[in-house]
């Protein structure tokens, strides 16, 4: 495959707007927007070089529709390497660097400033120096808020608060076409907690937008974005209520005494396997996670059961451990641990 494909947004903002979508490796997407007077950019990305491909893509749209921004934006969502160690090629030589902003919530910043921000880069260029040889950290200048909008020339857009990934999670929602970018706060098959006890922040976030009644969404990561074009305006939305669908089988799977079952005691681990891709990659085969397996399927939510049920596929280890995060912050909300 292609480490970078390409698409401009099938939805039309408004008029002398434009917006399009830059996918990389198949499995994170980027997102850019564009008025009369400025653009904004949804995350930075973690390669410095398919960094640079994407904005000469967008600078013959930009021409194309003779758009020249005066103002460029780059938000980065949360501080995950995959949204936000591409920033310093941004600053220091996209053709807009003079006039970029680079900004991020304060937690994003804070974790971006801190020593083991530059820990991780450090462990997984060791793991994997091939794929992260051109991913630096710069930190964002800038500390935004959800709240906080600005009007690109036609088209205006504000920040929104999307906790349960991550607290200090930011989106963008574009009031004239009632689109959100989600970032990591929907996702295919399902989101990632940041923790079990980030567990209610999820399901308000879903349910809150839920009740927006969006036209379109566009997630960063989504299983669908390598089977094919994304379609936001029914794949996206639809994401979003198979998301809450799950989380809220979940709610009610507890609430409603577990549908009678009495499944197993749970000695409350500390379930340290879970807290990194590389602990669970390392520790998934080990006796603690197949307690904690056996102790999901006896009270009938391990993953092949719940997927089954919901029509989710949650095969891919990576999403297991998702699920292993979900179930336990559902379980621990109803214990009031």
């Amino acid at each position: 495959k292609e480490r970078l494909q390409f698409a401009s947004c099938t939805a039309r903002l408004a008029p002398a707007s434009w917006a399009g979508a830059a996918l990389y490796d198949a499995f994170w997407s980027q997102l850019w927007i564009a008025g009369r007077e400025a653009l904004f950019i949804l995350d930075s990305g973690w390669d410095e070089e398919l960094a640079a491909q994407a904005w000469t893509w967008v600078k013959a749209q930009l021409a194309e529709r003779h758009l020249e921004p005066q103002r460029v934006y780059l938000l980065n969502s949360h501080p995950d390497w995959d949204h936000a160690w591409a920033n310093r090629a941004f600053k220091l030589y996209s053709p807009w660097a003079e006039r970029l902003q680079v900004g991020a919530s304060p937690s994003t910043r804070e974790y971006l400033l801190s020593p083991r921000a530059k820990l991780e880069l450090a462990q997984r260029r060791g793991a994997d120096p091939l794929y992260f040889k051109n991913s630096h950290i710069y930190v964002p200048e800038y500390s935004w808020e959800a709240g906080q909008g600005w009007d690109l020339g036609g088209v205006s857009l504000e920040l929104v608060a999307l906790p349960g990934h991550y607290a200090g999670q930011l989106g963008i929602y574009i009031p004239q076409s009632q689109a959100l970018g989600a970032a990591d706060g929907v996702e295919d098959p399902l989101p990632f907690l940041e923790s079990p006890a980030a567990w209610a922040q999820q399901l308000a976030t879903l349910k809150v937008w839920q009740g927006r009644n969006l036209r379109s969404l566009y997630p960063a990561h989504a299983q669908s974005w390598s089977l094919g074009p994304f379609d936001p305006q029914a794949g996206g939305v639809r994401l979003l209520a198979a998301n809450l669908r799950y989380f809220e089988y979940l709610e009610n799977y507890w609430l409603a005494g577990a549908g009678g079952r009495r499944g197993a005691e749970w000695s409350g681990s500390k379930l340290r396997f879970l807290e990194s891709d590389e602990a669970w990659e390392r520790e998934r085969q080990g006796e603690e996670a197949k307690a904690l397996e056996a102790w999901e399927a006896s009270w009938g939510l391990n993953w092949e059961r719940v997927g089954e049920s919901l029509g989710l596929d949650l095969s891919a280890p990576f999403y297991q451990r998702a699920h292993h995060l979900a179930v336990q912050g559902s379980w621990r909300r109803r214990r009031g641990i």
